[in-house]
């Protein structure tokens, strides 16, 4: 399918996101269990018994993963799976890679050399149904925080659910292959929000680069479906 049409194509979202040169993108959309398109992308023994969506769901991560560090100059290689789960990434690169239902972005950004980046997170959500927002607002973000973000971009208290939950996976996933440590979502708050961005603060010392109150700044991207946010951070 052309991605182009649910404006879910890798040039539109680095637009969208405002990504630096630094980061290579690639994004897919699929309609189905089974995509031809990557169906013969590497599976780990451990996914191997997975359902088909969750086969699909991963071979379509790590297909956007090459397509990305190709993108990028690190050649056609698709990251293995560690004992956590996490990508594994060719030496002197980083990346992240996220999926829903039947969509999958990653990036990959270049840090061999000084003034790249240091570290990228990326999550893609659907957009959550209200009655499912509410089950899990607690967990997310304060009420204040969500009301807040709803407030500030004239969005519905779903959609500011999602927006937080998002970004503060976008952010995990930046800070994780550094701090190794796990956080609750409650270890980040909104500090503000524009068009496009949310700012993200720390409550608590997540690493010694990043005490508490150390802001980051998450960008998103939204289609009628779903919504893509980013974090990167500089070397």
């Amino acid at each position: 399918m052309n991605n182009a049409v649910c404006g879910f194509d890798s040039e539109t979202l680095r637009a969208g996101l405002g990504l630096p040169a630094t980061v290579s993108m690639h994004a897919v959309t699929w309609r189905s269990d089974e995509a031809s398109a990557f169906a013969n992308e590497p599976l780990p023994a451990s996914l191997a018994a997975a359902s088909p969506r969750r086969r699909t769901q991963f071979r379509a991560g790590r297909h956007c993963a090459r397509h990305a560090l190709v993108h990028a100059g690190a050649g056609a290689v698709t990251p293995a799976r560690d004992d956590e789960g996490l990508p594994v990434w060719p030496v002197g690169w980083i990346g992240s890679i996220s999926h829903t239902t039947d969509r999958a972005v990653a990036l990959a950004a270049a840090v061999a050399q000084v003034g790249e980046l240091g570290a990228v997170g990326i999550d893609v959500e659907q957009w959550l149904a209200p009655d499912r927002a509410e089950e899990i607002a607690a967990m997310v973000a304060l009420p204040e925080d969500i009301a807040a973000l709803a407030a500030g971009l004239g969005r519905t208290r779903a959609d500011a659910v999602t927006l937080l939950f998002s970004a503060k996976e976008s952010l995990y996933k930046a800070l994780f292959p550094t701090v190794r440590r796990f956080f609750d979502f409650e270890a980040a708050r909104l500090a503000g929000c524009a068009p496009g961005v949310l700012e993200l603060a720390l409550t608590c010392d997540w690493h010694a680069r990043w005490p508490v109150g150390t802001l980051f700044e998450v960008r998103f991207a939204a289609t009628p479906e779903a919504v893509v946010t980013a974090v990167w951070v500089e070397d």
